[in-house]
């Protein structure tokens, strides 16, 4: 999917493409009024401007990319492919890397204000950084494996008072 206009997912509650496009003129509305669900099995490569609303966004492929340009990139995130982030991403929800997923987070700072979830995936921190932004977090990982390891992980943004739940 190319998107060189609006795409208002009010109207449709359910997306699925093999790799999407948002490009400069682009805006993507994932819908305030519904909770929609956006499938991509390709690369994520937004330029325009991404609304999440209360969306759902799964990234299913394999060695693929995520590029955003937007100061809120996804509402809750679920990696189930393997995914490398080329810049940093903002989380306005929930972190999921789910079984057989990898999450790449490369050298960048990722901001989620949701829970974070990568029990049954894998997370390379590479020398990123994550901050926690939101006031009540949760933290869910296997460092048990070795896998899934923080480079520098900051909790609150001195802002919001952060309380975080670890297990």
């Amino acid at each position: 999917l190319t998107n060189n206009g609006t795409v208002d997912m009010d109207q449709v509650s359910n997306l699925s493409c093999n790799a999407l496009t948002n490009t400069a003129t682009g805006v993507l509305d994932c819908g305030t009024n519904t909770a929609s669900q956006i499938t991509v099995s390709g690369n994520w490569n937004d330029a325009g401007t991404v609304n999440p609303g209360n969306s759902t966004v799964n990234l299913t492929g394999n060695s693929k990319s995520i590029t955003t340009s937007s100061s809120t990139d996804f509402y809750h995130l679920n990696i189930n492919g393997n995914y490398t982030a080329y810049n940093g991403l903002d989380i306005s929800g929930n972190m999921n890397i789910n079984t057989n997923g990898v999450f790449n987070a490369g050298n960048f700072t990722h901001r989620v204000a949701g829970a974070w979830n990568d029990s049954s995936g894998t997370f390379t921190g590479g020398t990123s950084t994550v901050i926690f932004v939101g006031s009540t977090q949760s933290l869910n990982t296997d460092v048990g494996s070795g896998n899934n390891r923080f480079y520098n992980l900051t909790i609150g943004d001195g802002i919001a008072t952060p309380s975080v739940s670890v297990t």
